[in-house]
């Protein structure tokens, strides 16, 4: 059956396939964390591969003496700060070694097991199970899109704290899955470098292009803060100008009040028989005054 071996090429280790005879034996082994640490010594020498260690925030590959080995955190798309699967991987010669850590990979491993099967060596069948990492996230970063214009259309009537706690919660949700999607391209292009076919190309060009929507969702998100900043500055002015209107009315009436507040021995009108309503009209007709005013000037 086909096998995967490990050969030196221009300084770089290199993966390629290569005939061989014999019984068949599994590709894909599946393993939780404790049993790996018991059973790691069989496949692995020397370092310990990024899978039997704690959880990780990334997704990461490297070398590990002969074979790749690798971290795998899904983040979910509609929960901040949630994992759909965690999971550490060994690519070895012959087989692939999947060591469960957070969700459960059994379960999505075994869904896809009609699709598996049809797979003749364990490069292709990582890469069909990283495929199927990404395979509905299109879908649900669109259903994330849909929300962010939902949140747009309810901007002008939301209360401030509760659509800024909103806003930053989908903030942090775009930076982890931007960085999921970076990291995850890096590693496919690492995947790419020890391969000798072109297995890897879809797969980048996929992740690229969900780092990329991902990208635009995040210009989106800047976008409708601005666009609320904008509109609560206005909403500011209106009442800064409405203030302004209000202490303008008042202001000859003030100076009204002063001038008959000063304590002089002569006023004659204060013992004017029609004094008082006499202020009270003069005082009306410039509120009057003003208020045309304002109106012809558009204040109101």
């Amino acid at each position: 059956m086909d096998c995967y071996v490990k050969v030196e090429e221009e300084g770089r280790r290199r993966l390629r396939r290569s005939e061989g005879k014999g019984e068949p034996s599994p590709f894909l082994l599946l393993m939780d964390r404790e049993e790996w640490k018991q059973k790691r010594g069989d496949y692995l020498k020397g370092e310990e591969p990024l899978g039997g260690r704690g959880p990780s925030r990334c997704c990461k590959v490297e070398w590990a003496g002969d074979c790749l080995t690798g971290v795998l955190r899904v983040p979910e798309i509609e929960k901040a700060g949630a994992f759909r699967l965690g999971m550490g991987f060994c690519l070895l010669p012959d087989r692939l070694v999947l060591i469960g850590e957070e969700g459960d990979v059994k379960g999505w491993v075994e869904g896809r097991l009609p699709a598996l099967r049809q797979l003749q060596s364990p490069e292709h069948l990582l890469r069909e199970l990283l495929e199927g990492l990404m395979g509905e996230d299109l879908l649900r970063l669109s259903q994330l899109e849909e929300k962010l214009e939902e949140l747009e259309g309810s901007m002008e009537k939301a209360d401030p704290n509760t659509f800024l706690r909103a806003l930053a919660r989908y903030r942090r949700k775009l930076s982890r899955l931007g960085a999921y999607y970076t990291q995850l391209t890096a590693a496919g292009e690492q995947f790419q470098e020890g391969s000798e076919e072109e297995l890897w190309e879809k797969f980048i060009a996929h992740a690229q292009r969900l780092q990329d929507h991902v990208g635009l969702l995040r210009e989106d998100l800047l976008q409708l803060r601005e666009l609320f900043q904008a509109l609560q500055d206005a909403r500011q002015n209106r009442v800064m100008g409405l203030l302004t209107v209000v202490t303008t009315l008042f202001l000859p009436l003030t100076l009204l009040t002063g001038w008959y507040g000063m304590n002089f021995a002569r006023m004659p009108e204060l013992q004017w028989r029609y004094g008082y309503l006499a202020l009270i009209v003069v005082a009306g007709a410039l509120v009057a005054l003003e208020v045309a005013f304002f109106i012809k000037k558009k204040f109101f």
